[in-house]
C-alpha cells in the first residue's frame, strides 16, 4: 500500500486510482497551508466525486484548517441531507456518516452559536465508543475521535452540561483517567504502524496531557519517528518539523523559555532542509513557519509594545495573504499592541488603529470564518474598552443588541452569561440601575449551566507530579501567562461576580474562608488554637464549643467574628494591635499547602486586608490608622503570586485615591483647619492623587482618571486656603501659582471627558434623553467641576483681571442646565439661512454632505454594524470643526455652551441691546460661600461681582414667602433680598434688556420683580421699571431659542393662534369665569375661535398645537415638587377616566410644536420647575422650550383667575400695540411687550403680587409677525 497522506483511507476504495492521487494532492496541500491551491483540486479535479463521502470529508478537512466553519456546517448538512433522504436506514450510523455529523455539529456550534447538536453527538459517541478496545479502533474512528475530542472541549468551555464520563473517550486501557484512552489510542497506532493516523491524534491528544509533560510526549514521538519509521526523507523532515514544534511549545509551556527557542530554530532548520529537498520556493509562506512566528509573538513576554505592534502587524498582514488558520489570532495580538501603544500615550492614531483592527477582526470572522462564537468571544477586549472609555458605552450596547437581533438562534450559555455581565457593567456606567438589575438577573439565571473552570487547562489531565506550590513561581509576564495547574489558573472563578462589589465580594470572602477553615481543620493543618487566634479568643467573643459549630455560622457571623469588636457591632472595628494578630495567623495558615488552590489562599488573604480596609475607612478610628491599612494592601499586592497579580493590580489606583480621600475627609472635619497637620494631610492627599492619576492613565480607566483629576483640583482649593490662612502666606505666592495652574489644568481635562460622556451617554432627543443625560450629571457629580474652576479663578480674592473673568464667565456657562441644552440641541432643526452659509463653500458643503451620508448609512445599517459608523462620525464631526461655519452648527446641534461667537450673531439681529446676566454660587471651604453675579456683552469682557446676599438669606426668603400657605402675601420685594440686583442699577443702562440666569432656588424668586434704588428715579422701585427682563435656564438655550426664532422668520410661517381655555365650565366652576371671558375676548382680537369645553381638550390641544406659532391657555396646572416630570396642564377633559385630559411634561417633551412660536400659560405654577445639582432644570416651561417654543409666560406660583384674566388683558394689548409697529411683516420684541403690561398693571406700585410678580418670560425676546397676520392685528 502506498504510503498515503489521508487519514480516511478505508474510503479509498470508494474513487479510482485517478482521484486518489488528486485527493492526495489535495491533502498535502493543505497539510503545507496552500488551501487555495487544494480548493481548486476539490472544484475541477475531483468535480465528479464531490458527493462521495472521502471527498466530502477531506473538502470538510480543509474548510475546518480554515477554521471556515459557515462552510463546514453548509457542506455537511447538504450532505448528510442528502444521505438522510436517498440512502437506506441505518446509513447515518455508518462511521462515515457518524463523522460527518459530529463535525457538522461543531460547526453548528461555532458558526450558528446552538450546543443541542453538539450534545447529542456528543451522547451518540459515547454510547458508540464506550466499550470499544483502542486496540479495534478504525481509521475512521480514530478521526472521529479527534474531533470528537475537540467537540468536547469546546461544549466544556461554553458550559456545564457534560460530565467527566466524556473524557472516557476512548475507552483506557487500564487507568481510569481523563483523556488517558488517548495516549493508549496512538500508541496502539504507533504499535499498528499507523503513524500518519497517530499523528494526527496526538496533535489533539497534547492539548488534553498537562502542560508539565508535554514536552516529554513530543520527544518521545519524535524519537520514534527517527528511529521505527520508514517514511520518505521529506515527509520525514516535514513530520520532525512538526514535532520539534511542539517540543518546542512544551517547554514554553513548562516556563523553560531558553530550551523552547532553541527547539524553534531546530524546526526552522528543518523547514529549510525541507525547502532543499522539495524545490518550494521558501519557507516564509509555510503553515508550519507562520505557526513558529505566531508562537514566537505568544511566548514574547511584550515589553516594548511599539516592537511587539511591529511584529504582530507585518505577521498578520503574511498570514491574511496565506489565509492561515490562526489569522484571527494574529489579530488579537495586533489589536493588544495597538491598545497597549494607546494607552501608553505613544500617538492619538493607535486608538483609531485599534479600532480599525478590530473592525477588520469582526468582518473576517462574520463573513469570511463565518464564526459567531468567536466573533463574541473576541468582542470582549473592545467591549471593555468602550466601557473604560464611557463614550463608546451606547455604541457598545448598540452591538450586543445587533448581535442578539441578529442570531436569535445563539444559546450558548457562556455567550449569553458573557453578554448580559457586558450589559451590566455597561448600565452600572450610565447609572441604569433597572436595566443593571435586569442584566444581573439574566447572569444569575444562566449561572447552572455555565462552566465552573475557564482558561487553557479546561479538560487538561490532571498531572502524575505532585501538587505545584506556586508561591515561588516566576514574575515574568510571559512565564506568568501559562499555568501549570487547572485549580490554580481558576482561583478566580469564585470571585468572577464580586467584582467592583463590595457587599458581595465580602460575603464570597466569609463564604471561602469558613469552607477552608473547615476543610483545614478536618486534614488536620488548622488547630483549634489557630481558631481562636484568627475568629477571636474566648474574650473577644468565641470560645472553643463554637467550634464545633463553625459550619452554622453565616457569613454575617464570620465577618462580625473576624473584625467587629463585639457581635452585636455593626460599625466599630477591632482595634489595629489585636487585627494585626489576627492578620498573622491568617498569612500563618493560608500559606500553607492544602487542597484548595495556593492562588486562590493568597487572593484571601488579600480580600481579607481588604475588606478590613473598608471597614476601618468608615469608622471613626485615627487618620494614621486608616492609612496604615490601605497601605497594607498596596504591599500585599507586591507580595502576590503572578497569577494573583493579574487580578488585584488594578486596584493599586483606587487605594492609592482611597489614602487620599481619608486625608481629604480628616481635613474637612478638622476643627483647626490652618494647622499644621491638616496642611500635611493635604500633601499627602494630593501626592495619592496624582498617584492614582498615572495608575488610572497606564490602565486606560479614563472615568477613574477624570474623577481623580476633579479631585485633585479640589485639593487644589484647599491648599490655596490653608495657604491664605498661614501667616508665612507671603513667601508662597509661587505655589499658589503651581496650585491654581494644576487645579485648572485637571479640570479642563476632566471636564473634556465628561463633556464627552454627556453628549455619548445618550443618543436620544426626547425626554427619556434628558433623563439619562441629567442621570450622566449626578452619577459623577460632573456639575462640580464648574464651581471647582470658579473657585480656584477667584481664590487669590485681588481685582480679577479681564482674562480671568472671561474664564469664570465660560466655566460659569459650562454649569447651567447641560443636559437640557444638549437634548434641545440633539432634536434641533438646522437653520436654513446657517445651511445656505456653509453650503457656499466648497469645503462646508462636502463634509456637511459626508456627515448626513454617515448618519444615513448608521440608521440603514444593523444595530451590529453601527459601531464603527458611528465612530467614523465621531472623527468626522472632528475634521467638520476645524470650519468655523461647521463649528457653529455643530455647537448648535450638540447644545455646547454659549461663546462669544453666537452673542455677536445674536447682538447682530437684536433690536435693542441686551446684557447677559448671571448668578453662581461659589461653595466656600470653611463657609457656605457667596454668589457672583456675572454680566456679559456683546464684544466685552464679563464683569464678575461677588453680592453681599447670602445663600441662607435668599433660602429664608424663599421659605417665609413662598413656602409657607399661612404667609401673608408681600406687597414688596426688599431688604435683604434686594443685594441679589442691585448692583445692576450701577452695571447696565436703563432700558438694556436683561437676559436673567438664574442658579439653584434662585429660580424661584421674581428676580425682575425685587425693588432696586436706582439713580433714575427716586426711592425704590421694581426692576422691571427700569429694563426689560426675560430669563433662561442656561444661556445656551438661547442659541437655540434665537435660531427657531430666525426660523418662523424664514419659513413666513403664519400665527394661526390657538386660544384655548381648559377649565370647563359646569357646576362648581364659577370662579373661573374671568379666565373664560379674557378667551373669548383674546380669540375675537385675533380673529380667532375660543375653544372652550368640548373645543378645549387635551386631543384637540394636540392636534392644534404644532400648527400654531401664538399659543394661549388658560386653565389649571399641578405642579408636584417631588415629582416634576408628573407636571401637567389640565384641559377640560381632565376628568376622563386614566387621566386623558393631563397633559404632562414627559408629553410636552414629544410635542413637535412649530419653530419660534410663543406660548403663554395663564396657570398655576405653570413657571416651577425643579432645580437639581447642575442647575438641571424639569418642568414644563423646559419641556415647551425644548419642543420649538422660543419664548413662554407663566407664572412661578398659585394666582387667582381673576390676576390671569387681568395679565392675558394687559399683555396682548401690548403685543397688538406692538404688532401695529411691523405692518409688512417683522419682529417684533417680547420682553418690551412683557415689561409693558407690568408697568400697566403696576401703575400705582402697590399690590404687586396680586397683579404681575408671579408672571414670568422664559425664552428669547423677538418674535416674528408675518405680514398677512400684522395686517389684521393692526
Amino acid at each position: 500500500m502506498p504510503p498515503y497522506y489521508g487519514l480516511n483511507t478505508s474510503l479509498y476504495y470508494s474513487i479510482d486510482t485517478n482521484a486518489i492521487q488528486h485527493l492526495e494532492q489535495a491533502i498535502v496541500l493543505t497539510e503545507r497551508g496552500a488551501y487555495t491551491e487544494a480548493q481548486c483540486i476539490f472544484d475541477e479535479a475531483l468535480a465528479f466525486e464531490r458527493l462521495t463521502p472521502v471527498v466530502i470529508l477531506a473538502r470538510a478537512e480543509l474548510a475546518l484548517k480554515q477554521l471556515k466553519v459557515g462552510l463546514l456546517y453548509r457542506l455537511l448538512d447538504e450532505a448528510l441531507g442528502r444521505a438522510s433522504e436517498s440512502l437506506q436506514d441505518g446509513t447515518l450510523d455508518m462511521a462515515e456518516y457518524r463523522l460527518m455529523g459530529l463535525m457538522r455539529a461543531f460547526g453548528a456550534l461555532l458558526h450558528k452559536g446552538i450546543i443541542d447538536p453538539a450534545l447529542d453527538e456528543i451522547h451518540r459517541a459515547q454510547r458508540w465508543l464506550q466499550d470499544l478496545p483502542v486496540s479495534e479502533y478504525t481509521d475512521i474512528q480514530v478521526n472521529f475521535v479527534r474531533r470528537y475530542v475537540l467537540l468536547v472541549l469546546y461544549v466544556s468551555l461554553d458550559s456545564n452540561y457534560i460530565g467527566d464520563e466524556a473524557a472516557m473517550i476512548p475507552k483506557p486501557t487500564s487507568e481510569r483517567v481523563e483523556w488517558q484512552g488517548l495516549t493508549d489510542l496512538r500508541l496502539s497506532l504507533l504499535e499498528r504502524g499507523m503513524l500518519g493516523e497517530a499523528l494526527a491524534l496526538f496533535k489533539v491528544e497534547r492539548s488534553r496531557l498537562p502542560p508539565i509533560e508535554r514536552a516529554d510526549a513530543a520527544l518521545l514521538f519524535l524519537d520514534h519517528v527517527k528511529t521505527r519509521t520508514s517514511l520518505s526523507e521529506d515527509r520525514a523532515t516535514w513530520v520532525q518539523a512538526e514535532l520539534t514544534i511542539y517540543v518546542a511549545q512544551g517547554f514554553f509551556e513548562k516556563r523553560e523559555t531558553e530550551i523552547g527557542e532553541v527547539e524553534f530554530r531546530k524546526a526552522e532548520e528543518l523547514l529549510d532542509a525541507w525547502v532543499a529537498l522539495t524545490g518550494h520556493p521558501s519557507k516564509d509562506h509555510l503553515s508550519l513557519y507562520l505557526d513558529i512566528q505566531l508562537l514566537r509573538l505568544q511566548y514574547d513576554a511584550h515589553d516594548d509594545s511599539l516592537a511587539y505592534f511591529d511584529v504582530s502587524v507585518k505577521l498578520l498582514e503574511v498570514m491574511k495573504a496565506c489565509h492561515h488558520t490562526s489569522t484571527s489570532v494574529c489579530y488579537g495580538h495586533a489589536i493588544a499592541a495597538a491598545n497597549a501603544l494607546d494607552m501608553s500615550g505613544i500617538s492619538d492614531p493607535y486608538r483609531s488603529i485599534f479600532f480599525k483592527l478590530h473592525l477588520e477582526r469582526e468582518h473576517f470572522q462574520e463573513f469570511v470564518l463565518e464564526d459567531i462564537r468567536t466573533l463574541l468571544s473576541d468582542h470582549g477586549t473592545k467591549f471593555l474598552d468602550s466601557t473604560n472609555n464611557v463614550a463608546d458605552v451606547r455604541k457598545a450596547l448598540e452591538w450586543l443588541d445587533g448581535f442578539s437581533e441578529k442570531y436569535k438562534q445563539f444559546n450558548l450559555p457562556i455567550g449569553l452569561s458573557q453578554m448580559n455581565r457586558w450589559r451590566r457593567l455597561a448600565y452600572k456606567r450610565l447609572g441604569d440601575r433597572e436595566r443593571e438589575k435586569q442584566a444581573e438577573a439574566e447572569v444569575e439565571s444562566l449561572k447552572p449551566s455555565i462552566p465552573t473552570n475557564m482558561g487553557r487547562l479546561v479538560g487538561v489531565r490532571q498531572s502524575k507530579s505532585a501538587h505545584t506550590n506556586l508561591s515561588s513561581a516566576p514574575e515574568s509576564k510571559a512565564e506568568a501567562a501559562f499555568p501549570l495547574d487547572l485549580a490554580e489558573d481558576n482561583f478566580y472563578m469564585e470571585w468572577y461576580d464580586s467584582a467592583g462589589n463590595s457587599e458581595a465580594k465580602k460575603a464570597t470572602a466569609m463564604r471561602v474562608l469558613l469552607r477552608w477553615m473547615l476543610a483545614d481543620i478536618t486534614k488536620e493543618r488548622l488547630s483549634e488554637q489557630e481558631v481562636l487566634s484568627i475568629l477571636g479568643d474566648t474574650k473577644g467573643g468565641m470560645d472553643v464549643a463554637v467550634i464545633d459549630k463553625l459550619e452554622l455560622l453565616s457569613p454575617e457571623d464570620v465577618f462580625a467574628l473576624l473584625y467587629l469588636q463585639n457581635r452585636d457591632s455593626q460599625s466599630v472595628p477591632i482595634d489595629a494591635d489585636v487585627w494585626n494578630a489576627r492578620a498573622a495567623a491568617l498569612d500563618l495558615w493560608l500559606s500553607r499547602t492544602a487542597e484548595s488552590p495556593f492562588n486562590g489562599r493568597q487572593h484571601l488573604r488579600l480580600v481579607l486586608q481588604e475588606i478590613r480596609k473598608d471597614s476601618v475607612s468608615k469608622s471613626q478610628l485615627p487618620l494614621n490608622t486608616k492609612i496604615s491599612e490601605i497601605e497594607r494592601c498596596l504591599a500585599m499586592i507586591d507580595e502576590m503570586p503572578p497569577r494573583v497579580k493579574e487580578h488585584v493590580l488594578g486596584a493599586t489606583p483606587g487605594w492609592q485615591g482611597g489614602i487620599a480621600d481619608q486625608c481629604m475627609l480628616y481635613v474637612i472635619q478638622s476643627e483647626e483647619f490652618d494647622s499644621l497637620e491638616v496642611g500635611s494631610a493635604l500633601d499627602r492627599a494630593l501626592y495619592e492623587c496624582r498617584q492614582s492619576i498615572c495608575g488610572y492613565k497606564a490602565q486606560g480607566e479614563v472615568l477613574c482618571l477624570a474623577m481623580r483629576r476633579r479631585m485633585v483640583a479640589e485639593l487644589c482649593v484647599f491648599k490655596i486656603q490653608w495657604i491664605l490662612r498661614r501667616p508665612e502666606k507671603n513667601s508662597l505666592d509661587s505655589e499658589l501659582d503651581f496650585l491654581q495652574n494644576e487645579g485648572l489644568r485637571c479640570l479642563e481635562e476632566a471636564d473634556a471627558f465628561f463633556t464627552l460622556r454627556h453628549e455619548e451617554f445618550t443618543w436620544s432627543s426626547n425626554f427619556e434623553g434628558l433623563e439619562d443625560r441629567e442621570r450622566a450629571t449626578l452619577l459623577e457629580n460632573s456639575w462640580r467641576i464648574p464651581q471647582i474652576a470658579v473657585q480656584l479663578l477667584n481664590s487669590s480674592k485681588k481685582q480679577p483681571s479681564d482674562d480671568i473673568r472671561e474664564q469664570i464667565w465660560k466655566w460659569v456657562q459650562r454649569s447651567k442646565a447641560r443636559s437640557l441644552a444638549v437634548t434641545t440641541g440633539v432634536g434641533g432643526t438646522i437653520p436654513s439661512a446657517l445651511l445656505r452659509q456653509f453650503m457656499l463653500s466648497d469645503v462646508c458643503r462636502a463634509l456637511y454632505e459626508r456627515m448626513i451620508l454617515l448618519q444615513e448609512q448608521i440608521q440603514a445599517a444593523p444595530l451590529q454594524e453601527r459601531f464603527a459608523l458611528r465612530q467614523q462620525l465621531d472623527l468626522h464631526k472632528l475634521s467638520m470643526r476645524k470650519e468655523e461655519l461647521l463649528r457653529e452648527f455643530l455647537d448648535l446641534k450638540d447644545g455646547k455652551t454659549l461663546n462669544s461667537f453666537d452673542i455677536d450673531r445674536i447682538a447682530g439681529i437684536s433690536d435693542t441691546p441686551f446684557v447677559l446676566v448671571d448668578w453662581f454660587h461659589v461653595p466656600g471651604v470653611l463657609d457656605d460661600g457667596e454668589f457672583l453675579l456675572l454680566i456679559k456683552r456683546p464684544g466685552s469682557a464679563a464683569t464678575v461681582s461677588t453680592l453681599e446676599t447670602t445663600s441662607q438669606q435668599a433660602a429664608k426668603w424663599v421659605d417665609l414667602y413662598l413656602d409657607r400657605p399661612s404667609s401673608k402675601l408681600r406687597t414688596k420685594l426688599t431688604g435683604d433680598i434686594c443685594g441679589l440686583v442691585q448692583p445692576l442699577t450701577n452695571l447696565t443702562q436703563p432700558g438694556e434688556l436683561m437676559v436673567f440666569c438664574p442658579t439653584a432656588l434662585l429660580h424661584r424668586i421674581p428676580l425682575h420683580a425685587i425693588e432696586v434704588n436706582a439713580n433714575e428715579y427716586v426711592g425704590w422701585k421694581p426692576l422691571i421699571h427700569r429694563n426689560p427682563v426675560l430669563f433662561i435656564h442656561s444661556h445656551s438655550l438661547l442659541r437655540v431659542c434665537h435660531w427657531n426664532s430666525q426660523m418662523s422668520a424664514e419659513m413666513m410661517a403664519p400665527l394661526c393662534p390657538l386660544v384655548m381655555n381648559g377649565i370647563p365650565d359646569k357646576a362648581g366652576n364659577e370662579a373661573f369665569g374671568h379666565g373664560r371671558d379674557s378667551v373669548k375676548m383674546l380669540a375675537a382680537q385675533l380673529g380667532t375661535l375660543a375653544r372652550l369645553n368640548e373645543q378645549a381638550t387635551k386631543s384637540k390641544f394636540v392636534e392644534l398645537a404644532p400648527n400654531s406659532r401664538l399659543i394661549h391657555v388658560h386653565s389649571h396646572v399641578y405642579w408636584d415638587a417631588a415629582d416634576p416630570r408628573a407636571h401637567h396642564i389640565n384641559f377640560s377633559d381632565s376628568d376622563a377616566e386614566a387621566g386623558s385630559g393631563k397633559l404632562t411634561t414627559r408629553e410636552v417633551f414629544a410635542l413637535p410644536l412649530s419653530k419660534g412660536c410663543h406660548v403663554s400659560l395663564m396657570a398655576c405654577s405653570g413657571g416651577r420647575a425643579r432645580v437639581g445639582s447642575g442647575d438641571e432644570v424639569m418642568g414644563l416651561i423646559p419641556a415647551l422650550l425644548h419642543s420649538g417654543a422660543s419664548s413662554t409666560i407663566s407664572t412661578l406660583w398659585n394666582i387667582p383667575d381673576e390676576i390671569g384674566a387681568n395679565f392675558t388683558g394687559a399683555f396682548y394689548r401690548s403685543f397688538l400695540e406692538e404688532s401695529r409697529t411691523v405692518p409688512a411683516g417683522g419682529f417684533i420684541n417680547i420682553a418690551r411687550i412683557f415689561q409693558s403690561a407690568v408697568k400697566e398693571l403696576d401703575k400705582d406700585e402697590k399690590d404687586t403680587v396680586l397683579h404681575w410678580t408671579s408672571f414670568i418670560l422664559h425664552g428669547f425676546w423677538l418674535f416674528f409677525v408675518p405680514a398677512p397676520d400684522a395686517k389684521p392685528l393692526a
